[in-house]
């Protein structure tokens, strides 16, 4: 009697136990462009070989399904019920991504093409693109190893840039923004209040630009650049770890030429000191 019992109450148990999450598999052709939606939960992104996509969804639902649609070359991946979940993408590394989330984090490691993020709460981590486009409202962003271009608009958060090739532009309104080993000739980091920070290739006949209303500003110079540099800060001070020769000063803004002052770059903070220092001499967390 007692065995009949155990036997009966392991069959009860297996019985309620919930059911696995549904995994999707297709095949993806080469250039394919992926969006990926949820509206609820984390969403991750691994490149993988080959050419075939797996996708699955982890509510803690009975029924965690994700529905896959093709239109062409296109292919839509999201929840097929309710507000989502956690969501577990794997693609091939070479397709184009866009993926949109509104409440949950979103990391995407190791594709080489364009990705589109946008989020509306949650931090946003990506490891790898060609051309990056992010747009989030509340959330911090870490940003590495971009090849093309890289472009991040966000309302609250701090942003984080490391390795990326080609035009930089990044604006917000509340966060510190950092970029480290850049190697672009075109750079543009603004935001309403927080520290700017870059340390990075300077390019004769680059264009570099940094703006804060309320913050420091930071800005690595190579030795032996050649640079026009203008200052303007309204309350605060020019603070240069190594000598400088002035050209002129007329009340908050100055201006001074480095080597033949090819490249330009203009630094601005309403309420902060600008520091100028050489590469490596310290890091963001020590401003």
């Amino acid at each position: 009697m007692m065995k009949r019992l155990l036997i009966a109450s392991v069959v009860t148990l297996v019985l309620a136990a919930p059911a696995a999450a549904q995994e999707e598999r297709f095949q993806i052709a080469s250039g394919a462009r992926v969006s990926i939606r949820s509206p609820e939960g984390d969403i991750r992104v691994r490149a993988v070989s080959g050419r075939e996509g797996r996708a699955r969804l982890d509510s803690g639902e009975d029924e965690d399904l994700v529905t896959v649609r093709r239109s062409g070359n296109s292919i839509t991946i999201e929840p097929m019920y309710g507000d989502g979940g956690d969501m577990l993408v794997s693609l091939p590394g070479d397709v184009s991504l866009e993926v949109v989330g509104l409440d949950g984090d979103i990391s995407i490691v190791g594709f080489s093409n364009e990705i589109t993020i946008e989020t509306f709460d949650g931090d946003v981590d990506v490891d790898g693109a060609g051309v990056l486009s992010i747009r989030t409202v509340d959330g911090d962003v870490q940003v590495r190893n971009v090849a093309r271009s890289a472009a991040v608009d966000f309302g609250d958060g701090d942003v984080h840039l490391t390795g990326v090739r080609g035009p930089v532009a990044v604006n917000g309104v509340d966060g510190d923004i950092t970029v480290q080993d850049a190697d672009s000739r075109q750079v543009a980091i603004a935001t309403i209040s927080g520290n700017l920070w870059y340390d990075g290739r300077v390019y004769d006949g680059g264009e570099y630009q940094l703006g804060t209303h309320d913050g420091d500003v930071t800005f690595a110079v190579p030795q032996g650049v050649g640079a026009t540099v203008s200052v303007l800060s309204y309350d605060g001070a020019l603070i240069p770890s190594f000598p400088l020769q002035m050209r002129g000063s007329v009340g908050s803004i100055a201006e001074f030429t480095l080597g033949d002052g090819s490249a330009h770059v203009q630094l601005e903070s309403f309420d902060g000191n600008i520091h100028l220092i050489r590469p490596g001499e310290r890091s963001p967390d020590r401003q």
